[in-house]
């Protein structure tokens, strides 16, 4: 769609992020494990610097501040190399990436400069919208007004729905430009219209719960070291490990998920080396709920310590 209304062809997107697993999207993802065994890709992206805080680039102590000015330099430059994009696209909380969240003065930077050269911009809300950081979506912690919004996952309510949606202004489509087999299934639209009556009940639990679960996973951080960052939003929250004795930080990772899987807590390993331990509940999840994770969780951390 963008590149339709602003006849034009290279995308911006950034380290870390995932998009899907289409030949474009592929083009447009941080991870190469799953893409460079595949000829094809789209054309035209380019990636930059994510603000990655905990892991920056040597000699940046503020990588959101960093992050925005490379791109405005560069886009500023007529002697970039790089034509003006028809789009950036970002993660407000990169997921597969490392649940790594977009600071506020991050996303306001990147919505000024998009609209200073007139690129449109992109939110990627599969994994972080609808509830999932305690706000309808990722950019709302930003305060700021994508140009277009991805939307799927949670908005379906298991079932299979995808949305996008758009300023007025972007509607450059022609009838049957945008179709599909799988268009308007009618019970996950059905499904769909249901949650969204749903979820304002569930918003205030996710904020309130989702901060309890990050001020106890620091507390065992302060007693277990190779436990390097917590971070996240609501209820979107990863644990970066480090190295520990003679373990890698995927090892450690990996052991932890084991011990936490052989106690009934299924965790994933996400972010660079898989190191990321991620924690997404379900909106539902109870403050009780809480504790029984953080329980598992913690017995998990001491199974791993004693084996070293």
């Amino acid at each position: 769609l963008s590149k339709i209304v602003t006849q034009r062809k290279n995308i911006i997107v950034f380290n870390g992020g995932y998009h899907g697993h289409t030949q474009s999207t592929l083009a447009m993802m941080g991870n190469l494990g799953t893409k460079q065994a595949v000829n094809g890709l789209m054309e035209g992206v380019h990636f930059m610097p994510y603000p990655y805080e905990y892991r920056s680039i040597p000699g940046i102590t503020a990588m959101d501040e960093f992050s925005a000015n490379y791109i405005e330099y560069m886009l500023d430059d007529d002697e970039c190399g790089i034509a003006k994009p028809a789009a950036i696209i970002f993660e407000p909380v990169q997921g597969e990436g490392g649940v790594i969240p977009a600071s506020k003065h991050w996303m306001q930077r990147i919505r000024a400069i998009a609209t200073k050269h007139d690129i449109p911009l992109i939110a990627d809300e599969v994994q972080s919208g609808f509830g999932r950081t305690g706000q309808y979506f990722g950019f709302q912690h930003g305060e700021i007004h994508p140009d277009i919004v991805c939307m799927s996952k949670a908005i379906g309510g298991s079932f299979p729905l995808s949305v996008i949606a758009f300023d007025r202004k972007f509607d450059g489509w022609n009838p049957g430009n945008h179709a599909g087999t799988f268009r308007g299934n009618q019970l996950a639209i059905a499904t769909g219209a249901e949650f969204l009556k749903i979820l304002p009940s569930l918003l205030d639990n996710v904020q309130s719960n989702g901060e309890y679960l990050m001020r106890q996973l620091e507390s065992l951080q302060a007693q277990y070291p190779f436990m390097g960052d917590v971070r996240g939003r609501g209820y979107m929250v990863g644990v970066e490990m480090t190295d520990f004795e003679t373990h890698s930080k995927r090892e450690v990772a990996r052991a932890i998920q084991k011990a936490c899987f052989d106690n009934k807590l299924i965790l994933e390993c996400g972010g660079r080396n898989s190191s990321v331990l991620r924690f997404l509940m379900p909106l539902v999840t109870t403050k009780p709920e809480m504790d029984i994770i953080l329980q598992k969780l913690g017995k998990a951390l001491e199974t791993f310590t004693n084996s070293v």
